[in-house]
């Protein structure tokens, strides 16, 4: 697997808004800035990132995503992390250091790291500026403080290609989650689920034809899920794909390089969701020209169906926006979202 293949992301469920995180004073530590010009977190409010740290708690015990670190930068490429709601299981050798990529999809970003081992997390390096931000387990996780005993604020300064360094002993395998505390300078708002999008279509794309009938593409032997850009290959006139979407109860973000080449996405159980371009996606809107974010109150395999019309080809992403009941979404929420899964239209799309 090589950096733009990264597996297993289910973006970016970062719950809460953001607000505005940093001065321009400091090019390293944790937090926020204080006089000195360093950046630390001020661990005196107990209610501080308490919903970051219940929504950590919260995907503790899935699945989890297994990655194997490596014992130098080069390897570190073949191991891609990112930030969002994927809790990674990271693999350590014996007795020596070891690195992660780990992609960071918005600069001046204030990021809450949730670990289950104290002093393993050693630091975050940019690829770029070799700046270095240290990862120091300041705060338990009052939120499950048997389970991610480690959580640590660090404000980093710099997008893209970091390298995550691991310590040469301790635990040999931890679960490590990362998640966006607060964004930006100005007060603009971060998108990181397009913006992930963005970094990652930046990179090779995963190639696959759609299938001509809706069967044919349950049938086959490529199904999309939301760790990849896909490019789709389309035949003449109308076409499926299918995608796995793992949890119910979960906004989710569909992102298309052409409008109205994506029509809808669908399966059995709980009917068809249109994917309408009702939002560009500021984050690169040369590239995903369509944002739409879809409630779906079941998980499974859904159809994805495609134009009769059109280019040949799109490239497409779906991602999870926020996640679950506890998120937010009541049987009725205020969205007017009915327990069957519809708005009081009948329509099941919401504006992100």
């Amino acid at each position: 697997m090589r950096l733009d293949l990264v597996r297993n992301l289910l973006l970016a469920a970062v719950l809460g808004a953001f607000t505005v995180a940093c001065g321009d004073s400091a090019t390293s530590g944790s937090g926020h800035a204080d006089d000195d010009g360093m950046h630390t977190h001020d661990p005196g409010d107990p209610n501080a990132g308490d919903e970051l740290a219940r929504a950590a708690c919260h995907g503790l015990h899935g699945e989890g995503t297994v990655v194997e670190a490596a014992l130098d930068h080069a390897g570190a490429a073949d191991v891609v992390l990112m930030p969002g709601d994927t809790t990674w299981i990271v693999q350590l050798p014996d007795g020596a250091p070891s690195f992660a990529t780990l992609m960071l999809p918005t600069e001046h970003t204030d990021w809450a790291i949730f670990v289950d081992h104290p002093g393993v997390v050693v630091s975050i390096t940019s690829h770029e500026t070799n700046d270095r931000f240290d990862v120091t387990p300041e705060n338990p996780n009052e939120a499950c403080p048997d389970d991610m005993r480690v959580d640590a604020r660090v404000h980093v300064h710099s997008d893209g290609h970091h390298i995550l360094e691991f310590s040469a002993d301790g635990a040999r395998e931890i679960r490590f989650q990362m998640r966006a505390e607060s964004q930006g300078h100005g007060g603009h708002e971060a998108d990181m689920v397009a913006q992930a999008a963005c970094v990652l279509a930046q990179g090779a794309h995963t190639m696959i034809a759609a299938a001509s009938t809706p069967e044919a593409a349950l049938a086959g032997d490529v199904m999309m899920t939301g760790d990849s850009i896909y490019h789709v290959m389309l035949p003449d006139g109308p076409a499926w794909a299918a995608v796995h979407l793992p949890t119910d109860h979960t906004d989710w973000a569909f992102f298309v390089s052409e409008p109205n080449l994506a029509l809808s996405v669908a399966n059995d159980d709980v009917g068809s969701f249109g994917i309408t371009p009702h939002d560009p996606n500021a984050a690169c809107p040369e590239t995903f020209q369509v944002d739409s974010r879809i409630h779906i109150h079941s998980a499974g395999v859904f159809l994805v169906e495609f134009s009769e019309s059109g280019p040949g080809h799109v490239l497409f992403n779906v991602a999870s926006e926020s996640e679950g009941h506890d998120g937010g979404h009541d049987d009725h929420d205020d969205d007017g979202h009915d327990d069957d899964g519809h708005d009081d239209d009948g329509h099941d799309g919401h504006d992100a």
